[in-house]
Parts: C-alpha cells; sequence; structure tokens
C-alpha cells in the first residue's frame, strides 16, 4: 500500500513550467530578493573598487601625420594626400607600439626592462576625422609616464621613415608630468555591479518558482491535483494591528468578498453533497497552519445561513481549536471525547450557538489514542445518531499527511473536503494525502483553496478592492451590508455586557 501512495503522489509530478505570469508575479513577490542582490554586490565592487585601488598616472602627447604627394613608378596615378593619411594612420599606429619603438625606448631612457612591459603602459589612439595620433602611457610613476611618452615622441620619427617611405609625423605636443593620478572607476564598477546583481537576482527569483511546487490557484487545483474547486477563499489582512485570531463570515472585519467567497463555497458544496447524497462532511488539510478549523467553522455558519441545520463536530482531539473560534465557554469532560470515552452523553456535549446558529460538540479532552477513538464502533454509532437530527454534519479533523487520523474517520463519513492554503503544502504531499484518502475507499467531495492572495500581477492588492467592479448599485449595498454587520456585533457585544 505504501508503493501505492508513493506511485500515487509521484505520477503527477511534471516539468516545471514557469509562465510569464509567474515570472512578473515571482518578481514582485520576492522584490526583495533581487533589490537585495543589487545592494550586496554593487557594495562589494564598490569595495573592491576602493580597497584593491593604486594610484595610476596618464601623460600624453600627440603626433600629426603629413601625407606627401606620391606617384608610383610607372607614374600610372596620383594618391589623395587625405586618403593616404586615413590609410597611415592604421599604419603608424601599429608602428608606434611595435617591438622596434619600445626598444628605442628603453635604450632612450636606459631602462633595463622588456619592449613588452613598457608596450602594456602605452596606448594609442587616432583623434577621429583628423590625421593627429594621441600617444597615451599609464604608469604609477608619474615621472616616468612623461618620459616614456616624450621618448616615443623622440624615436619615433625616425623609426616610421625607416619603415614607411610615404608621410612622415610632427610632433603636435609634448608630454607634462601629471600632478593628479587617475581617479578610481567608483561609479562604473558600482553601476556593473548593480547590473550583475540585478542578473543575480532574477536567476534566484527564477530558481525559487522554479523549485515552489505548490497550489497558487484554482487552475492548479483542477489541473495538478485532479480536484474540483468549490471556493477561493481570499487572504485577509485585519483592518487593525490590535485584531488578531481567525476572521469568521459574521465577523464585522469581513468585507464583502471574503463574505461572498464562503457563500459560492457554501453553494458548490451543497450542489455537491446533494448530488452525492453526502450529508457527513470531513474537512481535512494536508499540513498544520492551512486554515481548515477556520474554513470548517465558516463553512458550517455559512449552510446554517440557508435555514439547513448544522452540527460542527471538533474531531481534532491532538489540537482542538473550534472552541477558540467560536469563543465557546467549555466545560471539561463535556466534549466529544468524553462521549467516545462513555464518560458523558452525546445531548449533554453539543452547545448551540445562537449568533451563528450552529450546533457544536467541541472537545475539551486530551486523549493519549485519538486515532482508535475516532475509527472506533462508537464513532460510528455517533455519526449514525448525530445524522437522523442534522441535516450537514461538518467534522474538523487534524492534517493528514503524518496524521492518520482524519483517514482513519473518514470511512465513517460520506466525503472529504480537502483544504489547501495557497504556497504552503508541496504538490508531492497532498498528492500523497490525496491518495492515503481515496485508497481508504473515500470520495473527496472538493477543494477549498485558502489564503489566496490576490496581490499579483494583473489583480488586485486585497479582496476588499473586489467592490470597485460590482457597479453603483451593488457596491451601495455591499457597503450596506458591512455596516449592518457592524451595528450588529456591536449590539450583541452589548447584550452580552
Amino acid at each position: 500500500m505504501e508503493q501505492q501512495r508513493l506511485n500515487a503522489g509521484f505520477s503527477n509530478t511534471k516539468v516545471r513550467e514557469i509562465s510569464l505570469g509567474e515570472m512578473l508575479s515571482g518578481l514582485f513577490k520576492w522584490w526583495w530578493v533581487t533589490a537585495l542582490c543589487i545592494v550586496l554586490v554593487a557594495l562589494a565592487a564598490y569595495s573592491i573598487t576602493i580597497y584593491t585601488y593604486v594610484p595610476v598616472y596618464t601623460s600624453s602627447a600627440s603626433l600629426v601625420i603629413m601625407a606627401n604627394e606620391y606617384v608610383d613608378e610607372q607614374d600610372e596615378r596620383f594618391i589623395n594626400d587625405i586618403e593616404l593619411s586615413s590609410k597611415l594612420v592604421n599604419t603608424y599606429t601599429t608602428i608606434l607600439t611595435s617591438n622596434r619603438v619600445m626598444e628605442l625606448v628603453a635604450q632612450e631612457l636606459d631602462l633595463n626592462v622588456p619592449a613588452a612591459v613598457i608596450r602594456s603602459y602605452v596606448t594609442v589612439e587616432p583623434v577621429v576625422g583628423s590625421e593627429v595620433l594621441n600617444v597615451i602611457v599609464d604608469h604609477p610613476d608619474p615621472e616616468l609616464a612623461a618620459k616614456i611618452c616624450n621618448a616615443i615622441m623622440k624615436v619615433a620619427p625616425n623609426a616610421i621613415s625607416e619603415t614607411v617611405l610615404v608621410g612622415s609625423v610632427n610632433v603636435l605636443d609634448e608630454a607634462k608630468v601629471p600632478e593628479l593620478p587617475n581617479p578610481p572607476a567608483v561609479f562604473r564598477n558600482t553601476g556593473a555591479g548593480a547590473i550583475l546583481g540585478l542578473m543575480l537576482g532574477l536567476v534566484i527569483v527564477f530558481l525559487l518558482l522554479f523549485f515552489d511546487n505548490t497550489i497558487k490557484s484554482g487552475d492548479d487545483v483542477k489541473h495538478k491535483l485532479g480536484l474540483t474547486l468549490l471556493g477561493s477563499i481570499p487572504y485577509h489582512r485585519h483592518r487593525t494591528r490590535k485584531r488578531q485570531g481567525a476572521l469568521l463570515v459574521t465577523s464585522a472585519d469581513a468585507g464583502f468578498g471574503f463574505v461572498e467567497a464562503y457563500k459560492a463555497a457554501g453553494t458548490n458544496l451543497r450542489f455537491a453533497s446533494a448530488a452525492a447524497k453526502a450529508k457527513k462532511l470531513l474537512v481535512t488539510s494536508t499540513l498544520a497552519g492551512e486554515g481548515k478549523s477556520t474554513v470548517s467553522v465558516n463553512l458550517a455558519i455559512t449552510i446554517a445561513q440557508t435555514g439547513k441545520s448544522v452540527l460542527l463536530l471538533d474531531c481534532d482531539l491532538r489540537k482542538s481549536n473550534v472552541h477558540r473560534l467560536l469563543k465557546l465557554g467549555t466545560v471539561e469532560g463535556k466534549g466529544i471525547a468524553s462521549v467516545l470515552t462513555g464518560d458523558a452523553e452525546p445531548e449533554e456535549c453539543i452547545v448551540y450557538v445562537q449568533e451563528k446558529d450552529i450546533y457544536v460538540m467541541p472537545n475539551t479532552s486530551v486523549v493519549t489514542n485519538p486515532s482508535e477513538l475516532l475509527g472506533s464502533e462508537k464513532m460510528a454509532a455517533l455519526l449514525a445518531m448525530l445524522e437522523k437530527k442534522f441535516d450537514y454534519i461538518i467534522l474538523d479533523t487534524p492534517p493528514s499527511y503524518l496524521l492518520t487520523d482524519a483517514v482513519t474517520l473518514s470511512v465513517y463519513t460520506d466525503g472529504v473536503i480537502l483544504v489547501v492554503k495557497q504556497g504552503y503544502a508541496k504538490l508531492d504531499m497532498i498528492n500523497l494525502t490525496k491518495a492515503a484518502i481515496e485508497n481508504a475507499g473515500v470520495r473527496i467531495i472538493g477543494c477549498i483553496l485558502n489564503g489566496l492572495q490576490y496581490n499579483r500581477v494583473g489583480t488586485f492588492n486585497n479582496y476588499r478592492y473586489d467592490e470597485r467592479f460590482l457597479g453603483k448599485y451593488y457596491k451601495e449595498y455591499a457597503v450596506k451590508n458591512r455596516r449592518g454587520a457592524d451595528k450588529k456585533e456591536v449590539a450583541v457585544a452589548s447584550d452580552n455586557d
């Protein structure tokens, strides 16, 4: 069976394809990675430039090419002076940096240095659009830089006349000893470092996207998991920092888009469960932290608002959370664990939450054998009895990737709702969870995509902005309902006080 689970888990694994939209979304999400790379690499380039800087002095002189009118041996044609001068520029440039000239410079200055070393200090640049050649010498010693430059000016005319019969050169400017060194190329190197940092950041973002094998959209649910998407629940950011905890659809802080998302999910769930004649619905997730308990409570409330009687069972005997979400005043020994151990009757442990119009059987005890209790015949008998009294029974269970509680209990239910948080659990993990449930012979009715963030390229930043697209009438309706919910919550709070 384990091999079957592994095969099922990895059968849907394909080569990761990244679309342009995903790449733009990744850049938007991980912009700080790119910015950090730019800053770090640019700072490194700046530091290297400063700490490895060696003062270099530049001395320069100029030569002018003089082209004489020349007739070849057959006296067939004349060569124009300007055309000849432009041709001589390349020739003279090569001669001025030749070993012959460098050796003459070494002799002139009595330097015991190879010609190749002297040539490494020398650069010859033609002035565009003229017959002028600039001879530039870069050297850590300013006086030696000027001496080498002037030595080239001195030996160049004879060296050129001995090599080329056409034209001549005259010295235009002699070299002077430079007073200040060349400044370090801080801006150039830092700019190059910033560009390299940008490229590095883009590569890192691409790799993050490539290896981010999680569920990000409803299309991923359909195509990668092969499940029906019951609903997409938007991520909620509290309007005030003081407000913490999970958000319920009855809360004043719940926006119109958030409530409507749960209503859509509840409607889809009712249609899907009606087709399968499913009343006992188990809610689970792959990993902890995907919001399955919040989804369970909100689905129960949403379905109850349609006039159905709904019982919410807290079957997470390891880490109960339903009573905290609903702020129930629980009594020790009055919960589902007590019913399963025979210490209490079911009727004693069911709490009616009037504000939410739902019935809840919380868990108030810590047990050492949760999987055995949930898979026992008492649990099956309890569900059979409760099924006759309620239209829907929603069971909140532990995550199923590492724990067997939900899979064990699922055989007593009519179907499973898998909660998947956007960008959270790996696809392989979800497929293993899905395979374990299906191997138990239980149908997965659909998937709830939770925590969907709309701060992606081409969408909106927060679900509350959905109202911009509703039109005047529906926008007024949404605002009115929100205000009504605020007043209702204040009234309830006053009654409780």
